[in-house]
This record gives C-alpha cells, structure tokens and sequence, in this order.
C-alpha cells in the first residue's frame, strides 16, 4: 500500500462445471485486499480460467495504482505495464 506496510495477497482460482448447464464457472480472488470472490463463466474449464485470468489482470492494474506488487518468487516489480497482455516485457522473458 503506499505509504504502508507490506502487504501479502494471493490470488485463489478454481475452475467447475456449473450445476445443470454445460459452462464452467471459475471463482477467483485476490485475497488481501479485502476482495470477494468473483465467478466467470466459459464454454470449457480452459475458456473459463482464461477469462479469470484476464479479469485478474484488470484488477491487479486497478491494484497498482494503490500498492506496490512485487513478484515474490523474483522480486521483480510488477507495473500496469507488465499486466497490460501484449505489452512487454513480462517477467521470466529472456
């Protein structure tokens, strides 16, 4: 958080096959932000992870204008930049 403490969050997803229909729906949520879960629906497990995935993303940039996220695994600085997809470059790129 600017001007704060450091904070950890951690982002929990889960794709299932929604009861009495062919779609899938995949929870996710960005847990230490004070953030609910939030379902995304797809025609397969695959479509309905992607779309989480992209919705992630969308929040993360909304994050990073809040906090500073950093990479835990590389220490690497995560910028809107770098959650933009299509826009590079992305951590782990050689």
């Amino acid at each position: 958080m600017v001007g704060g403490d450091p904070k950890d969050i951690a982002v929990i997803m889960f794709p299932i096959k929604t009861v009495g229909s062919n779609d899938y729906e995949c929870s996710y949520q960005i847990r230490g932000v004070g953030q609910k879960p939030t379902s995304i629906f797809g025609a397969t497990p695959i479509q309905a992870m992607q779309l989480a995935l992209k919705m992630v993303c969308v929040e993360l940039i909304g994050l990073s204008r809040s906090y500073h996220i950093v990479d835990v695994k590389t220490g690497v600085s995560i910028s809107e930049d770098v959650l933009r997809p299509g826009v590079g470059p992305h951590p782990g790129d050689a």
